[in-house]
């Protein structure tokens, strides 16, 4: 699948992942795209020095991922809330969830970003208080890590797809 991205001066992730990123980290991210575009997700740049995409699938923000402006490091940050599903859920992928879900340092809504994270939720059947914006993160996931962030996109696609035929 070709990169969606609308721009003509835009930077594909595949091209800045091997620029900017070596060895293990370069694969794992490479394998991630790899995945997003096999599983239809449309990636599109959110910003416009290239660091950074949005993955969306059936028009619906599901993930960003993040290079930073140093470009050491791959960060995917969940920016749903949809963390429910069928067939998906062990306790493996529970415990994984659970340790990477990020609660606001701060807590003190004096910011605007803030102000968006201070928010109640469940993951998994699991209560937070005070989640960021983007309730789940991975720093730099390695091998072992991407067979669970791909149980959670494909968790989180099936769900749009049963919204969207219900």
């Amino acid at each position: 699948m070709p990169n969606q991205n609308n721009n003509k001066n835009s930077i594909k992730p595949e091209n800045k992942i091997k620029d900017v990123l070596n060895g293990d980290k370069q694969k794992n991210a490479l394998d991630f795209i790899e995945f997003l575009q096999a599983n239809e997700f449309m990636l599109k740049e959110r910003d416009e020095n290239g660091n950074g995409w949005n993955a969306t699938y059936d028009g619906i923000l599901t993930n960003c991922i993040y290079f930073d402006v140093a470009g050491f490091e791959f960060i995917i940050n969940f920016c749903t809330l949809d963390f429910n599903g069928d067939g998906f859920i062990d306790d493996d992928l529970k415990n994984f969830t659970w340790a990477h879900t990020v609660i606001c340092p701060q807590g003190c809504g004096s910011s605007e970003i803030c102000e968006k994270s201070q928010k109640h939720i469940k993951i998994f059947g699991k209560d937070y208080e005070n989640i960021c914006i983007s309730p789940l993160q991975f720093l730099n996931p390695d091998a072992d890590d991407l067979p669970y962030i791909k149980k959670l996109i494909l968790m989180i696609k099936q769900n749009i797809d049963d919204n969207v035929s219900n």
